[in-house]
């Protein structure tokens, strides 16, 4: 009776430790689904916050050298009143590291906004499209109809351009609208001050950066990415050997850096060495000589207080500095400043940094965005053979207070090192961005860049590779999906603290900014080294 009785309180304990354990188990599963829920509400909170921060002067060159200003009178004159108002005190950005980045993100991207009249939903689209390097739909549709949108429907817009969360933001278009010249004259909507009469945006030959400002005396500088058929050439200036010797090494080096999240590079990226090398180099070289060629003479033409032999040399170089030089002589002041910019207007804005560092001894916090690098350019451009910025820039050091934010599978964000941190995100095997981005590791840069011709994309074997590249750079290198990997938190890309799911290392996967000696041999030695065979192969092809 004794061992029944003891049997019975055994039970009525373990049946009350199985309710406690499941009673603990509901709250904790209560727990759980409130903080999901209160992380969700946290995401969907995560749209673009501009922070204030209103779009203020619009800065180009003009066709006869002037600087032309396009200044949005209303957001000077608030902003005056506001900081004039007692109790209104200069303050430093209110918010979190990883909120400054959201807002760089979404400010480098309303500088590729579309030059047009009257800009409707529809022609806003279109126009930021033309920014992501013109997709077709025929590269671009295939993601979609395999079901592979990643967050690009979450976004709800097709093709990867996500223009609506900017219309909420209606000042800012409204502000491209009232600009007037320093005249007085009201100009349309995004015309480029530097473009002669009738020529719009895309046509543009010049540097260009916009300034946008809150009311609490902070500024920022953003300078335009590749856009233009002049920025396309500019380009080529720096980058053309990174492009021809080091892309194809490079995007190695990224790969197998997180090779232990979605393994290293195999046979098949070995075998893809060869494809189509001799040809697509000769291709290359022909398409930048030609390219180039014709550059310095129409950069005179536009701008002929400076010698063509100097644009010869640098391309939009000279331009960038002087229009950098005006930003800060005529509005910054003691602002509290920031610089941004995206793929080439993000390497401008890293060099801009480290020319205003040497120049002035200012230093200013810079965050870009898939930027094209810097650290070795800068030494040796591309471009002829015998320039650089070295008079300019000191490209031999590490610069802190420069920070670039790169897709770990975007080959053009990856070019160059950094001169500052990298900061690598959206490591992951799941991404439509790997499935898409896989398929073109091992290629020839040369190969990658001859392919986005329209010409040559029709030649045997180019088209395959120019639809695998495009689909690539559209979920990775465009400027809209670029914002929306980082200011979207149900990407889980971007840390409060400013860090990333790949983390953040000095000089990228190199580890560090080369020094003058180079001694791991990480920078291209400097002009394209031409093949004479693979050039001849390109002329006959050209010809034919």
């Amino acid at each position: 009776r004794l061992q029944r009785v003891r049997a019975r309180v055994l039970v009525i304990k373990q049946s009350s430790r199985t309710s406690a354990r499941m009673a603990m188990r509901a709250v904790i599963c209560t727990m759980l689904a409130l903080s999901l829920a209160s992380g969700a509400a946290a995401r969907a909170a995560h749209t673009p916050d501009l922070k204030g921060f209103e779009l203020d002067t619009v800065y180009g060159l003009a066709s006869n050298g002037a600087l032309t200003k396009l200044v949005n009178g209303e957001s000077r004159r608030r902003r005056r009143r506001l900081l004039e108002t007692a109790g209104v005190k200069k303050g430093k950005f209110d918010g979190t590291r990883g909120d400054l980045v959201r807002l760089m993100a979404a400010l480098h991207m309303i500088s590729y906004a579309p030059g047009t009249g009257t800009a409707s939903g529809a022609e806003l689209q279109s126009g930021v499209a033309k920014a992501a390097f013109s997709f077709s739909a025929e590269q671009v549709d295939p993601i979609f109809t395999a079901g592979d949108q990643d967050t690009l429907l979450t976004l709800g817009v097709k093709y990867n351009v996500n223009i609506t969360q900017l219309e909420a933001y209606p000042q800012f278009w409204e502000s491209y609208r009232s600009a007037y010249n320093e005249e007085g004259q009201k100009l349309r909507f995004l015309q480029t001050p530097d473009v002669a009469a009738g020529e719009m945006f895309a046509e543009s030959f010049g540097a260009f950066a916009m300034v946008y400002r809150d009311t609490k005396g902070s500024s920022v500088i953003a300078y335009r990415g590749t856009y233009s058929t002049g920025d396309f050439a500019n380009i080529a200036f720096g980058e053309a050997t990174w492009f021809s010797d080091r892309l194809r090494w490079g995007m190695q080096q990224t790969w197998d850096f997180f090779k232990d999240r979605h393994g290293a590079w195999g046979e098949e990226e070995e075998k893809r060495e060869s494809y189509l090398k001799s040809l697509s180099r000769g291709l290359y070289v022909l398409g930048t000589q030609l390219q180039v060629g014709s550059f310095a003479a129409t950069l005179h033409t536009r701008y002929p207080s400076v010698p063509e032999a100097t644009f010869d040399k640098l391309g939009y170089w000279p331009l960038l500095k002087a229009l950098t030089n005006q930003i800060l002589d005529d509005d910054l002041g003691d602002d509290e400043v920031y610089i941004t910019g995206h793929s080439q207007g993000g390497g401008a804005a890293a060099l801009m940094s480290m020319y205003i560092e040497k120049s002035r001894g200012r230093v200013i916090d810079t965050i870009t965005f898939a930027a094209v690098g810097g650290a070795c350019f800068a030494r040796a451009l591309g471009w002829p053979t015998d320039s650089s910025y070295l008079p300019d820039v000191d490209p031999y050091r590490y610069y802190r207070q420069i920070t670039d934010y790169a897709d770990v599978y975007d080959v053009w964000g990856n070019m160059d090192v950094d001169p500052g941190k990298t900061c690598y995100y959206g490591v992951s095997t799941k991404r439509a961005a790997y499935k898409y981005c896989k398929p073109i590791q091992g290629y020839q840069g040369t190969l990658l860049m001859a392919a986005q011709d329209s010409r040559i994309r029709q030649l045997s074997g180019f088209s395959a590779v120019s639809d695998q590249f495009a689909q690539c750079r559209s979920l990775t290198h465009n400027s809209p999906m670029v914002m929306a990997n980082l200011v979207y938190d149900d990407t889980k890309f971007l840390n409060e603290d400013g860090s990333t799911d790949g983390g953040c290392f000095v000089g990228g996967v190199y580890g560090l900014v080369p020094d003058k000696n180079d001694r791991y041999g990480i920078c291209p030695a400097g002009g394209l080294n031409e093949e004479l065979g693979g050039v001849v192969t390109g002329i006959v092809f050209a010809l034919l």
